[in-house]
């Protein structure tokens, strides 16, 4: 058996597919260099003091136990007969987006001649798997906010400082976009930019105590199951579709899956091959084969975005080791696309897993999409 050392199956990655040089950093958003969210509470204002100067709100909204919350804020507070209300069904019914947040609860500030702080809950279905960093920045995106500060507490949970103009008002926002279930919930503190200054600690000692009584631990997308003869078993999203998996002989294996939405437009596509250690220029040859398809599709495989690390392999596997590419296109005639490679080893095997998905900056969403299932896949591999 040959078993090739990290630092060789790093440079076979780069030397036989990297069309490009030096590593690539996003032209807009960074999102590893972006500011973490400062704090002020710690030095302005104590939590036994925040405690005796503010109130316990514990709710059920709709009657939903995974909707229940339980949130201080500053005594004076009082919270809006409103009947606004989310109901992802009724939002269905009425063709509207799942991506429209739908109003859960919101409290006013003491009043003032001024515009008033706020405080709102609103919450909207998901229809299959994304980290809230990933979600949150596609918000960021989309409304045009500028970020000040940001700070990823797990997957399901992100905590934010951005700048928001309502009508002739600049406000200053923190919030919590917390993945509950199905849905993500977003709570937000609004504070006019005049007063700021003075209510910042209270603003982020409530969005501290702002907390799920009872969350809801469903999956959102299901899985669906495919095993390599009886050899070696991997999930994927059931969105994504099993193209006629290929088992050569017990030494080479592959599969495909494509994500489409209309069964026209390519939003996704992962290509594995599973390939026996014992032949010394098997992972060498299938290298060369993945870049010479990306050549014959008319795209190159670029610069290096990325090399995260964040995936837990399960323990057969001695170690894996992950990059991310531009793809280039020549002609310019295709959007921004990402090549995405894993490589994976264990006793008997190397696992190869690629993923052709639109950039980042072209269609986040589609992205994150894609990212979060490329990680399902690569942590699914048991035996």
């Amino acid at each position: 058996m040959r078993a090739y050392p990290l630092k060789i199956l790093m440079f076979l990655v780069l030397s036989l597919l990297v069309a490009g040089t030096a590593h690539a950093q996003l032209e807009n958003i960074d999102m590893d260099k972006i500011e973490n969210i400062p704090s002020y509470a710690a030095a302005e204002l104590s939590e036994e003091n925040f405690l005796a100067q503010s109130k316990l709100y514990e709710e059920e909204p709709l009657g939903d136990q995974f909707l229940a919350y339980k949130l201080r804020l500053p005594r004076g507070w009082h919270k809006a007969e409103t009947d606004m209300s989310f109901n992802q069904k009724e939002m269905e019914k009425a063709g509207v987006s799942q991506h429209i947040l739908g109003q859960v609860a919101k409290y006013y500030g003491p009043g003032r001649i001024e515009s008033l702080s706020s405080f709102e809950i609103e919450a909207q279905g998901l229809d299959f798997d994304v980290t809230a960093k990933n979600w949150f920045m596609q918000e960021i995106l989309t409304q045009g906010y500028a970020l000040e500060g940001l700070k990823v507490y797990s997957d399901k949970r992100v905590e934010a400082l951005y700048v928001v103009v309502k009508g002739d008002t600049a406000f200053v926002v923190r919030a919590v976009a917390e993945i509950n279930g199905s849905r993500m919930v977003v709570a937000s503190y609004y504070i006019p930019d005049k007063f700021w200054t003075q209510e910042r600690a209270y603003q982020e000692r409530a969005m501290e105590s702002f907390q799920f009584i009872s969350p809801e631990k469903s999956k959102i997308e299901r899985l669906r199951t495919y095993s390599f003869l009886d050899l070696l078993t991997f999930d994927y999203p059931a969105s994504w579709r099993l193209i006629a998996p290929n088992i050569f002989s017990v030494q080479g294996m592959e599969a495909q899956l494509i994500l489409s939405s209309d069964q026209v437009t390519m939003n996704g596509e992962m290509h594995i091959s599973v390939i026996s250690t014992e032949f010394e220029t098997a992972l060498t040859e299938e290298l060369a084969y993945l870049k010479n398809e990306m050549v014959d599709r008319g795209l190159e495989i670029g610069a290096i975005i990325e090399t995260p690390d964040k995936y837990k392999f399960n323990d057969h596997i001695y170690y894996g080791y992950v990059e991310v590419h531009k793809a280039v296109d020549d002609t310019n005639q295709v959007l921004e696309h990402e090549y995405w490679i894993a490589i994976m080893e264990e006793d008997r095997y190397y696992y190869v897993v690629t993923m052709l998905t639109p950039g980042r900056e072209g269609d986040f969403y589609t992205w994150a999409r894609n990212a979060e299932s490329f990680q399902t896949v690569l942590q699914s591999f048991r035996l």
